[in-house]
């Protein structure tokens, strides 16, 4: 018999279930693994593809032993979310799982644990660093929002450089970039100044998980091939694979050595957002191109044409560079909610980069000083 506290046992399988997959079949990956720990603690296990977790669970009774077993995954997470007591029971005779809530109980075939690839501790890494929590969320979400469906994602790449960890997507035609403070807690002396990528469905699952975390601090652990995510007291790790060989992206070119060439400040995020609005309201595409024009007179306008008619509006900035471009409006809008959400609601810059095949536009904001360099979204193919 085990006995466990229904809050924490239905957020620890919530969290289970954002990081497995969807479905059931007597494999792994639809199942729970706990296993014993400690006198007051199990460790709950989650394999699915890529991915591999496990978080530290109390216990208030358990007479289990040393061996420990499987629950089918979402079958618990819906039981748990429509009963209502204070403590779970769960008892394992040979493959059938009995679990109790209250008055309330269900009965399911398990899988062996011996099945089962638990996830281990966290060993030897090449580099161990530790980060904010929340602009590491931030910095995840402006790298998933960056990605709108013109190009074809190329993941979220962690690249730590010159003492800021740079995460950055690119989908070919968007780039999405933030550089975060970071403290070096463990390295082999080497130089690691290559990216890690996961794919940009991995870090969608990251930046869910992540949310249910209450934690201040993160470590990140750089493997050969892999990345694992961790509390300061590693009661919960996760582990996923890396890109084996992932598209060789010029960030430096992007990202460290463009020349910027600044357009005008935007002293209103929600003016701009509804200037954009109103200018794409012709069409219900978000991907179709609207013609931006900065004037010498410190006036935005935005506008659209197509073959349903015109739609434009405009608005007070501060001029410093005159310009006219297309742009796609999807990243616009996709960075401007971000700022709404996660940072800054007041000034942003919006900017060009000059560069030998193309001319991105560039959006960024200042004033966290989480960040390192201002979280920024350049749009344009990116041409290597």
């Amino acid at each position: 018999m085990m006995k466990i506290n229904h809050d924490d046992f239905l957020s620890v399988a919530k969290i289970a279930a954002i990081l497995g997959e969807n479905g059931f079949d007597f494999k792994p990956e639809y199942f729970l693994a706990l296993s014993p720990y400690t006198a007051e603690n199990i460790m709950v296990h989650v394999q699915s593809g890529p991915i591999q977790a496990r978080m530290s669970l109390p216990v208030t009774e358990n007479t289990m032993g040393d061996k420990g077993f499987c629950l089918p995954r979402n079958e618990c997470v819906r039981f748990l979310g429509a009963s209502n007591s204070d403590t779970v029971s769960i008892q394992v005779d040979d493959r059938i799982a009995r679990i109790r809530s209250g008055r309330s109980s269900m009965k399911a075939v398990t899988i062996s644990i011996d099945s089962f690839p638990l996830a281990v501790p966290i060993g030897d890494t090449l580099l161990s660093i530790e980060v904010d929590a929340t602009t590491l969320k931030a910095a995840l979400a402006l790298a998933v929002v960056g990605n709108t469906g013109l190009g074809e994602p190329q993941g979220v790449y962690f690249h730590p450089y010159l003492g800021d960890l740079h995460i950055y997507s690119t989908d070919g035609k968007v780039i999405s970039h933030s550089a975060i403070k970071m403290d070096m807690l463990k390295t082999d002396d080497a130089k690691h100044e290559n990216a890690s990528t996961v794919p940009l469905k991995i870090a969608q699952t990251l930046l869910k998980a992540f949310k249910h975390f209450d934690k201040e601090r993160i470590q990140i652990h750089f493997t050969e091939n892999g990345l694992i995510f961790s509390d300061v007291g590693n009661t919960w790790n996760i582990h996923t694979q890396i890109v084996d060989n992932p598209k060789r992206f010029p960030w430096e070119a992007y990202i460290l050595n463009a020349k910027y060439v600044l357009l005008c400040v935007i002293t209103d995020n929600e003016r701009m957002t509804e200037t954009l609005d109103i200018s794409t309201s012709i069409s219900s595409d978000k991907l179709n191109a609207i013609a931006l024009s900065v004037a010498e007179d410190n006036i935005l306008s935005l506008s659209m044409n197509n073959d349903r008619g015109e739609s434009k509006s405009a608005f007070e900035v501060e001029t410093h560079n005159p310009y006219q471009m297309f742009t796609s409006s999807a990243p616009v809008h996709a960075f401007l909610g971000f700022c709404r959400k996660y940072g800054n609601n007041g000034v942003l810059h919006l900017g060009r980069l000059d560069m030998p095949n193309t001319i991105p536009l560039k959006l960024s904001y200042e004033g966290d000083d989480r960040f390192v360099i201002s979280p920024s979204m350049s749009i344009a193919p990116c041409t290597g």
